[in-house]
């Protein structure tokens, strides 16, 4: 048990390793690493929100993974029959998932109505998940003034 509570709180911490660049905006669009879609890698003020959505959701699945896995390690604690703590651990991953891709859905039909009405994009939650979106804008609004729109 103590073993399997090793393999899970490794990958755990793999998981948090992995989503916090992502969720403070250190990973730019690429085709190796990141929440990859074909909206997201054709647009970075998609994936930045996005890629921090689901960074988010890593690092609490991975959280919520390494607790229940260091738990498990103590003995005398509580201690599931083997393989237990690979399906619940295998349950929040999926969670976890499933979350990213409704909130990423979520986010990305907003987006798009709000495009059709012909609204500003950039107050939308998560818009300025990173330090270069508010430059980003920046720049867009100075080009869109100097070319008269």
């Amino acid at each position: 048990m103590i073993v399997e509570a090793g393999w899970i709180l490794l990958a755990a911490v793999a998981m948090i390793g992995f989503g916090l660049p992502m969720w403070f905006g250190r990973v730019a669009p690429n085709p190796i690493y990141g929440f990859r879609t074909p909206r997201t890698n054709a647009n970075p003020e998609i994936w930045y929100p996005v890629n921090a959505m689901a960074g988010r959701d890593m690092v609490i699945a991975g959280i919520a993974i390494a607790l229940l896995a260091a738990v498990t390690a103590i003995p005398g604690i509580f201690l599931p029959p083997t393989g237990i703590l690979t399906m619940v651990a295998m349950a929040v991953v999926t969670m976890s998932t499933l979350h990213s891709f409704w909130a990423a859905s979520a986010y990305v039909a907003e987006l798009d109505s709000r495009e059709m009405k012909g609204e500003e994009v950039a107050d939308l939650p998560l818009a300025d998940s990173d330090t270069d979106a508010s430059e980003r804008r920046r720049q867009r609004d100075a080009s869109r003034q100097e070319s008269g729109q």
